[in-house]
């Protein structure tokens, strides 16, 4: 089974940064360390590389600790590697198009992106569009829908603490009050 969504549903994110500048600091290793444990990781390395063709490839192992709703929570453990994988190239019009895989292991589910990252006024836009696939039968399409809306959320914060983080503000989004919140025992 797989969940592609549609140009029409894409997540859009508007940064008042300019490209260049939202580009270069997402694709630190300090800064997607920082991102993975503020999102809910208990354990995080990162790596970034220069690419030949003028992009960037970076590689985050994290833990993340999941509760999920009873009907799924037999089908996965608790505490989950995910390995993420991160390129972009330049666009050739002054942005960046990217694309990303997280291979949750041991669980049948692959979380995919398309991403593009151009000069929108003085600021920038990014556009993501997000692939679950979840090789399950019967309750597949289930299992899709709820990790697409976990996605989209998680992501959403992500961007949103990337923003306050280049504004020099970051701990202006508590954790406990993102969409995606921390499970309250941690």
């Amino acid at each position: 089974m797989t969940i592609k969504e549609k140009p029409s549903e894409a997540l859009v994110y508007n940064f008042p940064h300019a490209v260049d500048r939202v580009f270069n600091e997402s694709m630190t290793k300090n800064y997607l360390e920082s991102r993975a444990r503020w999102v809910i990781s208990d354990e995080v390395t990162a790596e970034v590389s220069d690419e030949a063709n003028g992009g960037r490839k970076a590689v985050a192992d994290r833990y993340v600790i999941r509760h999920y709703p009873k009907v799924f929570g037999n089908l996965f453990p608790q505490r989950q590697l995910m390995i993420h994988t991160e390129t972009w190239e330049p666009d050739g019009e002054g942005g960046y198009k990217g694309a990303y895989t997280c291979d949750v292991q041991d669980a049948p589910v692959l979380v995919e992106g398309e991403m593009t990252l151009r000069p929108v006024g003085s600021g920038c836009e990014l556009r993501t569009l997000h692939t679950i696939t979840a090789r399950m039968p019967i309750i597949g399409k289930r299992v899709e829908k709820y990790i697409l809306g976990q996605t989209r959320a998680q992501y959403g914060d992500q961007l949103h603490y990337l923003d306050l983080r280049l504004a020099g503000t970051p701990d202006l989004l508590p954790r406990d009050t993102a969409k995606y919140p921390l499970p309250k025992d941690k």
